[in-house]
């Protein structure tokens, strides 16, 4: 009697359709054994393919799509991965759970809240909410314990979220990061402990509280027990972003299974400041020995020049993973250096390279970026791309003009050059405590009729300056009868505007600024403290913004060429045209992950990049040459960098500058091209905003 016999014919991994395309590294990791396993993923080397690849071959081994477990550090990018998945595997990859530790842990608190002695309908405070709940704590307890300056609710929040995430201490993380509040240390920690009990109370999650909490149920062993049978495989993207409680959750999670595996570049790890910490991925193998190791330096970004010069970065690290980026790209233009006389000729040439990039080379504006250490380094390149016209955007920020503080200094600086200016004047008079929209508006009404009297009596027979205003016997009277709160601080404007209108008859803008800025004037340094949670940052920008102003003669001049920031400047892509083509400026921190044709980095000096910060404490001196590994690892085929050779100081006195360590290590392999410019003093002719007879540097190059 005949039988038929089924049998399943073996399928060949590597036809299997997640192999495709992968090179040598890329399909060794796909295929490493289902234990712990350490990817190092250099710049540009394809990691995100080569972990939805890893996934995909999980799911054909036989792991459930439900049972794994991707973590990304943005919700867009773990749907991005499961997308690419879905396409290799089908739709059962849906059932994946991917997100970021903090939506995934959301998940888990909703079934198991309980436990924890939440409702469970608890409710998750968005940054907003918690900022207001805190506030109201700093105001009950500061009523009656203190008198002395306390933080502002996002202030304290953020000091307290990186010391949950660090595993920190409050005391050291106030010690490190706000000394100004050391005196009041012991009232931050009551008001720690009432914010968390408070939330409990009322059944609130702010965002630390889902890893806490997350991390607490995974202590709980009939809890750890029931997800650990749920999880069978953990990925994390990016792991040289997680912080310690990160770390601490991932851990507990594989603690029994131990198929583990993370992708990351340590040369990439540039958030330490928000609590990263990258010892996470350099001592990984000590918590999991049995770790392997796979190393992805295939680069399909950048040419082997740009590479050169990555590598020769990563050569000189004082600690880190041992790694070579190798190109696939073909030969392409040297990474060029460009010294320059001073801020404005460096800002003038990179304007300049950009119009000839565009015109001669065809590089559409989309196309270049502009990478800095700091916001405060493109005042002059601001003003520069301005000026000439090229459409630029800010990545996720404001241009360095449209920023609070400094648009608050230059509002005093904006009523002196034109005292009809209601707008910056209802600004300088919120900046007084006790005043308010109602009464800020009031001021800016009782000035603009004393302007208007003193018109009508001149009868239009010279300019009109804010002192007349404020000589205004009914001005005067007006303002004294406001409330004594109001009318105090209105009184100190008033004499600021008088201080400013005499100085600037006379000194340059810079002075002007001076004014503002000093304890003896308005000190708006003092009010940076109380008003932002990073004064320093912001009293770096007005230092810088001072400096900018010292190149003018007069407060004219000044306000007239920051006015074209507003105005050719701005791209229309703010407006939403996304038709439209811009030059993207951006902090490297904000630049990580993303690629341009064309990079130029400025200011590449000692005390700028590397900062001045990270020169005072070693430690951070490892942090910046991360950070110039990724500005460098942006570009694609051409990188730019430039910095001032001189720098001048208020005094009128010039100081030399030393280029960068990181472009002298570079020198010194001979791997860069040194540009020479020939500086030629042109004259402009009034047309597309310019002043007339107001001389521009246009560097030309001579290589």
């Amino acid at each position: 009697m005949a039988r038929t016999i089924s049998v399943k014919r073996a399928r060949s991994i590597d036809k299997e359709p997640y192999l495709k395309g992968l090179n040598v590294e890329q399909s060794a990791t796909v295929l490493s054994p289902f234990s712990p396993l350490m990817v190092i993923a250099g710049a540009g080397s394809g990691k995100t393919k080569t972990l939805t690849a890893r996934v995909a071959h999980m799911m054909q081994q036989g792991i459930p799509a439900s049972a794994i477990m991707l973590l990304t550090f943005t919700n867009r990018a773990a749907a991005n991965m499961i997308q690419r998945v879905e396409k290799q595997v089908g739709p059962e990859s849906r059932r994946i759970q991917g997100g970021t530790f903090h939506s995934i842990a959301y998940r888990y608190l909703r079934q198991h809240a309980t436990k924890l002695g939440y409702p469970e309908r608890f409710t998750v405070l968005d940054r907003d909410d918690a900022e207001s709940f805190m506030k109201s704590i700093i105001a009950e307890v500061s009523a009656q314990k203190s008198a002395h300056k306390m933080p502002r609710a996002k202030a304290m929040l953020k000091l307290m979220s990186y010391a949950i995430n660090t595993h920190t201490h409050l005391n050291e993380v106030v010690l490190e990061r706000a000394p100004q509040y050391l005196a009041v240390s012991e009232i931050l920690a009551e008001i720690c402990s009432l914010y968390i009990q408070r939330k409990i109370d009322r059944g609130f999650m702010d965002f630390d509280d889902l890893l806490i909490n997350w991390f607490r149920l995974l202590d709980d062993s009939d809890t750890h027990s029931e997800m650990t049978r749920n999880v069978k495989a953990v990925l994390v993207d990016e792991y040289q972003d997680t912080n310690v409680l990160q770390a601490q959750i991932v851990d507990a999670l594989v603690s029994k299974h131990r198929n583990i595996t993370i992708v990351g570049d340590d040369a990439q790890s540039i958030y330490g400041f928000r609590g990263a910490d990258v010892r996470n991925m350099l001592f990984f193998a000590d918590r999991y020995p049995e770790c392997a190791t796979q190393t992805l330096t295939t680069n399909y970004r950048s040419s082997p020049e740009i590479l050169s010069l990555a590598n020769v970065t990563l050569e000189n690290a004082r600690y880190g993973f041992k790694k070579e980026l190798r190109a696939t790209r073909d030969a392409g233009e040297v990474p060029a250096l460009v010294p320059c006389a001073d801020s404005g000729i460096q800002a003038s040439f990179i304007a300049q390279h950009i119009l000839t990039l565009h015109q001669e080379e065809g590089v559409d504006f989309d196309d270049i970026a502009i990478l800095y250490r700091a916001h405060a380094h493109s005042i002059d390149i601001q003003v520069e791309l301005a000026r000439e016209g090229i459409p630029f955007v800010v990545r996720s920020g404001l241009r360095f003009f449209e920023q609070a503080h400094i648009k608050d200094v230059l509002a005093f600086l904006r009523i002196v050059e034109n005292p009809r200016d209601e707008i910056s004047l209802a600004r300088l008079a919120r900046l007084s405590e006790g005043v308010g929209e109602v009464t800020a508006s009031r001021f800016a009404t009782y000035f603009r009729g004393a302007l208007d009297h003193v018109q009508v009596q001149e009868k239009g027979g010279r300019r009109i300056r804010c002192v007349d205003a404020l000589h205004n016997e009914d001005f005067q009277r007006e303002i004294a009868a406001l409330r004594a709160r109001a009318r105090k601080g209105l009184e100190k404007i008033n004499r600021i505007l008088e201080v400013l209108d005499r100085v600037s008859q006379s000194e340059k803008p810079s002075k002007c600024i001076d004014v503002v800025t000093a304890k003896e004037g308005f000190d708006y340094l003092s009010l940076l403290e109380r008003k932002f949670d990073n004064p320093k940052d912001r009293k770096a920008d007005i230092e810088q913004l001072a400096d900018y102003a010292e190149g003018y003669e007069s407060l004219t001049e000044f306000l007239n060429d920051l006015s074209l920031t507003q105005t050719a400047g701005v791209s229309a892509k703010d407006s939403g045209d996304e038709e439209s083509s811009a030059v993207t400026l951006s902090t490297v921190h904000q630049a990580k992950g993303l690629e341009w044709r064309a990079v130029f980095i400025p200011a590449l000096v000692e005390g700028m990049f590397p900062s001045e910060m990270a020169l005072r404490e070693g430690k951070a001196e490892e942090d910046e040459r991360r950070l110039f590994y990724v500005a460098a690892t942006r570009a694609e085929e051409t990188l730019i960098m430039s910095y001032p050779q001189v720098k001048h100081l208020r005094d009128g006195t010039r100081v030399m500058t030393h280029p960068s360590r990181f472009i002298e290590e570079a020198r010194d392999e001979d791997i860069l091209d040194i540009w020479s410019l020939n500086i030629e003093d042109v004259e402009l002719d009034g047309a597309e905003n310019r002043l007339e007879g107001s001389g521009v540097a246009r560097p030309t190059l001579m290589r």
